[in-house]
């Protein structure tokens, strides 16, 4: 998972670079940027700090009472699959308002680089949960296999 942050970074770095055309459209990108991949980076080190107690857990469950698997990883797993319908929608949300606002706001560089931050932001998002979601499907197919 720790791989994500690495593809934040380059994301980051990508749009810095195609948005230096002009200062106001890099200046609003970057503020929509900075805040936002310092966040991303920030749930990625807690996601791989979390990952490894979780392994941990779901081991011990499986060594210890598998019937543990069945009673308490599987109801949480459906409930991580369940948000993932939530905020795929809350991401595509984002992203026809990042839209919009090119649209709108064309003129105004500064706005214009906000959006297209959040467009490529809701977009990377979109793709990792995306993944994160079918590869919750296999976990959980597994898990029910046991």
């Amino acid at each position: 998972m720790h791989h994500w942050c690495y593809c934040f970074d380059n994301i980051y770095r990508f749009f810095n670079l195609i948005s230096l055309s002009t200062k106001n459209l890099s200046k609003g990108n970057s503020l929509f940027c900075d805040s936002s991949f310092t966040s991303a980076l920030v749930i990625c080190v807690g996601v791989i700090f979390r990952t490894s107690k979780d392994v941990e857990r779901v081991s011990t469950f499986y060594r210890e009472t598998p019937k543990s698997v069945q009673v308490e990883e599987i109801p949480r797993m459906e409930k991580v699959m369940k948000s993932f319908n939530i905020i795929k929608k809350v991401e595509i949300a984002i992203f026809i308002i990042g839209l919009a606002m090119i649209i709108i706001f064309w003129r105004n560089e500064l706005i214009r680089g906000i959006a297209v931050g959040l467009l490529i932001m809701s977009v990377s998002l979109y793709t990792f949960d995306h993944i994160a979601e079918s590869r919750g499907e296999a976990y959980i197919q597994f898990l029910k296999s046991l």
